[in-house]
């Protein structure tokens, strides 16, 4: 092309009915979102060229040409390492699409291209549905080559991803056997085999085949789309437990009976860059016998077979593609979060095994955060095992390789050898602390380290302040609550929490049955379950515990305090409290905690907007206070503040710490002496809203004698202050300063910047949707959706859209704002930044609803949380939120609020589509300073300033006037989260 690349042109004749401008926009349309896929193993779309009869699609030239291509090649057969790795990598591509809302139905070896080394990648091109195309018509408008679609492709039925998991599976049958699971010389005939007749046994075609071939095959070509793997990557990976890498290198092809039997690993003892002869292998220098699999002759020396590992070309592919599968068993926590590597990258080759019986799947490609309770010296119990009452047990905990699933299993081959050399020298691993808090169990706190290597393998358990030289899961001895004499069965609860220099990084509930007897038959199956994660893998992890936020012009500040709401299942809450005060170290002090009263809490929400509304009291014209009325607002707001810290906050217990109350609480006051970042973690089902920005730090004992801090003398009469903010205030270590003193800077909210974060886990199939993002991709201008209410001076609205339009650099998308709910779908599909102002209601049922339009509870003026669910299922361009991650902010009042009953609410919905981030209002805002409130938020994030900062940078311009209603604006999102424009 012109820049000197290799291409492929891709042409594609047009039918003339299908040759209007319409059908040439929407092809342009298409072509332009597949142009913005981004996967090592999707190849990508460079220029799209529209002609008279036809399309040009441009695509890079790949060396190993088409898949087809290749497996005509008889002479030059592939491996099964190769097989393995191919279908791998279309495992991962697939997985990439999906998650993007793309469902490829057109998978053939013609559509799968390889370069040079055999690794593959599918066309891009060959998700645009084509005006006209030979290649893709077969029978009655079905779209595809017949031998590979699914039956319920063919029978017209809706598609999903599933349908390519099928595709998937009839490709690597004919990899693996040469040949198709079904051929008929007619369409009709071929379509009748696929709905009904049985997949051919594969092994009776080449027996040499692992026997768990058949299983996998099962899964993935079942007639049911139910009955098919979930995900591409889970057929790939159960390919991979069969055919691991470390035995099955791309370019070799074992099958020595004396290293495989039916698939198990014989226990040889691998450390290492020992010799073979030290390892009990004899070496022969003799070139080894070949080797038959079905025509493919290869050979195999068994000194590669014990020093394979991955290729860096694997690794460089590696997918950034993670999944949650929640698990059914107490002794399995909890879903396949992938914590280091790829799903898609390298098979854990070296993992130390754990000693205990049947822990460790072997060649698992993913490491999971695994959790069981076990008797003391004893095995695990399984998932309808009860724990006895008052009887002691171990918790077992690690980050590795998932564990079987049956406790009974035993593991054949105990240690195998990690390749410490694949990491890089100054990032060996993470220390992370581990936390179990349940009331029922004593101690109420238990907590630990562990030391997870930072691409693969299981996790280093601490030993006296030391990691262990053989890795492990952790033990935390904890004593079963006490049934009553008469009670036969019960139940405790508890939560499992990972944290990461100070940041809550995975947290597990946690739910066992307790009996008086072991053979009482449990009512319910013990559940350990993940339900909050921050990232995918520890990559990330370590980024977002690692950033450094805007603060202020010249500042930046690290995530100092980590604070995490939860609930434990049962009904009762708690707030899990830690501190990191310094960032260049790992060690996260061990948390303090305290029972959360929710229904306290709620009712100290419901004062503070009633407090916040009577600060409308008394504003000028530029909602601006004098310097009396401002001085009483701040009262009235410390007051409640430090009822909300008290809340919080007091009553902690650091028993477990290691410190005594006094220090464990200095270094938190340490921690939060100048302006920080506090991060703020809701788990799971803890669904309560707390209104951070309102804690109040400065201890009011006798608040009736409170007095002014000095620093109130900058505020001149009419209340304006023309000062920036600062870190902290100035009279801050003064003696007199200790308490009874009411200060803008003992708000959390104008001191700090306060982030909460969504988490990564969201509803769709309990799966990981979207990693947490700290930005937001945009062209060269912001495409602003608008959603308005019709009950706001019109001139005042067009004026205030106006002013965002120059100020942020963006455009209205569409030219016209939505009024009703139509209209907001269509708002929706490909926006950058959405902006809702209008009315936030509540309806009878206490569901939380936009009102935009005519203000009146109509369905066509009403959106729901449910609609935003419903329209992912087809009225919205998912793929383009899941890319581009837009931030949505709801000017209009108790929009975001979480209370107790309301589980699907405006903040994960929006998150669920693949928000970035919200933001919403607490209390209800009048228009007009509402309006003002936004566009001093978004202009700053227009032009480039991170949200948190905004956030604050709002809140004290609105202070300098006298004005405390920008406490009431709340983020839902990472602080550094900002806008990244394309230039």
């Amino acid at each position: 092309d012109r820049l000197n690349r290799h291409v492929v042109l891709k042409i594609f004749f047009h039918e003339s009915a299908n040759n209007s401008p319409q059908a040439q926009q929407q092809l342009f349309r298409e072509a332009r979102q597949i142009a913005g896929l981004n996967h090592s193993a999707v190849l990508p779309v460079l220029d799209f060229i529209f002609e008279e009869n036809s399309s040009i699609i441009v695509m890079p030239y790949m060396a190993g040409g088409s898949l087809a291509e290749r497996m005509k090649k008889k002479n030059e057969p592939l491996s099964i390492g190769e097989i393995v790795s191919i279908v791998r990598d279309i495992a991962s591509a697939l997985d990439y699409l999906h998650h993007r809302g793309i469902t490829y139905k057109n998978l053939t070896p013609n559509h799968v291209f390889l370069d040079e080394k055999n690794n593959a990648a599918i066309s891009s091109a060959d998700i645009l549905v084509p005006l006209s195309s030979s290649e893709n018509s077969t029978l009655s408008g079905i779209s595809g080559n017949l031998a590979y679609i699914s039956p319920e492709q063919v029978t017209g039925k809706r598609v999903g991803k599933r349908s390519d998991t099928y595709s998937l599976g009839i490709l690597l049958f004919e990899l693996l056997v040469d040949k198709q699971p079904f051929d008929a010389d007619t369409p009709v005939k071929m379509i009748e085999r696929i709905l009904n007749e049985p997949i051919p046994n594969i092994r009776q075609i080449n027996p040499n085949l692992h026997a768990g071939i058949e299983n996998v095959f099962e899964k993935a070509l079942a007639k049911n789309p139910d009955e098919r793997y979930l995900e591409t990557m889970d057929l790939a990976n159960d390919l991979l437990k069969l055919y691991p890498e470390n035995l099955y290198p791309k370019d070799k092809l074992p099958l020595s009976k004396n290293i495989i039997i039916d698939g198990d690993v014989d226990p040889i003892h691998m450390r290492g860059n020992e010799s073979s002869a030290k390892r009990g292998v004899k070496e022969d220098k003799a070139k080894p016998p070949s080797t038959t699999f079905k025509d493919r002759s290869v050979t195999q020396d068994s000194e590669d077979i014990l020093s394979a590992s991955s290729s860096p070309d694997t690794q460089e592919n590696q997918s950034e593609e993670s999944e949650i599968v929640v698990a059914t068993d107490s002794s399995v926590a909890v879903g396949n979060i992938q914590i280091g590597g790829s799903v898609s990258g390298n098979i854990v080759i070296g993992v130390e095994y754990n000693q205990i019986s049947g822990l460790v799947n072997k060649a698992e490609p993913r490491r999971i955060l695994n959790a069981g309770f076990a008797k003391v010296g004893g095995p695990r119990l399984n998932r309808n095992q009860a724990l006895l009452s008052n009887n002691p047990y171990d918790l077992l905990v690690d980050v590795g390789p998932p564990w079987r699933q049956d406790g009974n299993l035993v593991i054949k081959s105990e240690q195998a050898y990690f390749p410490e050399d694949k990491l890089p020298e100054d990032q060996q691993g993470y220390q992370v602390r581990v936390v179990f808090v349940a009331e029922d169990f004593s101690p109420r706190l238990s907590t630990t380290e562990i030391w997870v290597p930072a691409k693969a393998g299981q996790s280093y358990p601490f030993e006296n302040g030391e990691r262990a030289s053989a890795s492990g899961a952790v033990k935390l001895r904890v004593k079963a609550p006490k049934l009553g004499l008469f009670k036969r069965q019960g139940s405790a609860h508890g939560r499992l929490c990972l944290y990461y220099k100070g940041q809550l990084i995975q947290s597990a509930l946690v739910s066992v049955g307790i009996t008086n007897s072991q053979n009482v038959k449990l009512k319910k199956p013990n559940k350990i379950e993940v339900d909050y994660v921050i990232a995918g893998n520890f990559e990330d992890t370590k980024r977002l515990s690692d950033r450094q936020v805007q603060f202020g012009n010249n500042e930046i500040r690290p995530i100092s305090v980590g604070l995490t709401l939860n609930d434990d299942g049962s009904g009762r809450h708690r707030i899990l409290a830690t501190y990191h005060l310094n960032s260049k170290e790992e060690t996260t002090i061990p948390p303090a905690w305290a029972p959360y009263d929710s229904q306290s809490a709620q009712q100290t929400l419901l004062e503070f907007r009633k407090v916040m509304t009577d600060c409308y009291t008394g504003l000028s014209e530029t909602f601006g206070k004098n310097r009396k009325d401002f001085s009483y607002d701040l009262l009235e707001l410390a007051k409640l503040g430090d009822q909300l810290r008290t809340l919080a906050l007091s009553g902690l217990d650091v028993s477990e710490s290691g410190r005594t109350v006094a220090i464990w609480r200095q270094g938190l006051l340490d921690a939060l002496k100048t302006g920080t970042v506090i991060q703020i973690a809701r788990t799971g089902p803890a669904n309560y809203i707390f209104p951070w920005a309102l804690v109040y730090d400065i201890p009011l004992p006798e608040p009736d004698k409170a007095k002014l801090c000095k620093v109130i003398e900058e505020w001149n009469g009419n209340g304006i202050r023309e000062k920036e903010a600062e870190m902290g205030c100035p009279y801050q270590d003064e003696e007199w300063h200790k308490q009874n003193i009411i200060c803008p800077y003992g708000f959390w909210g104008l001191k700090h910047i306060i982030e909460q974060p969504t988490g990564a886990l969201h509803k769709q199939d309990s799966r990981w949707v979207f990693d947490v993002t700290d930005k937001i991709s945009i062209g060269k201008e912001v495409d602003l959706g608008v959603g308005v209410t019709n009950d706001i001076d019109q001139t005042a609205r067009d004026s205030h859209l106006n002013q965002l339009v120059a100020n942020m650099r963006a455009r209205l998308n569409p030219l016209q704002p939505a009024y009703d709910r139509n209209n907001a779908r269509i708002m929706l599909q490909a926006p950058e930044i959405v902006y809702f102002l209008c009315h936030g209601e509540v309806d009878t049922k206490q569901t939380p609803f936009l009102s935009i339009g005519e203000h009146i509870l109509d369905p066509n003026y009403s959106i729901f949380p449910n609609t935003l669910e419903q329209w992912s299922y087809g009225g919205l361009n998912l793929p383009h939120w899941q890319q581009v991650r837009p931030l949505v902010f709801i000017n209009g009042c108790h929009t975001t609020q979480l209370q107790p009953g309301i589980v699907l609410n405006f903040v994960s919905a929006f998150a669920d589509l693949g928000a970035s981030g919200v933001i919403g209002t607490e209390v209800s805002v009048r228009a007009d300073m509402a309006m003002t409130i936004a566009e001093a938020i978004l202009t700053r994030i227009g032009n480039d300033m991170e949200i948190g900062h905004a956030i604050r940078e709002m809140r004290w311009e609105m202070v300098n006037r006298g004005n405390l209603l920008g406490l009431a604006y709340t983020p839902y999102c990472l602080a550094n989260l900002h806008i990244e424009r394309d230039n």
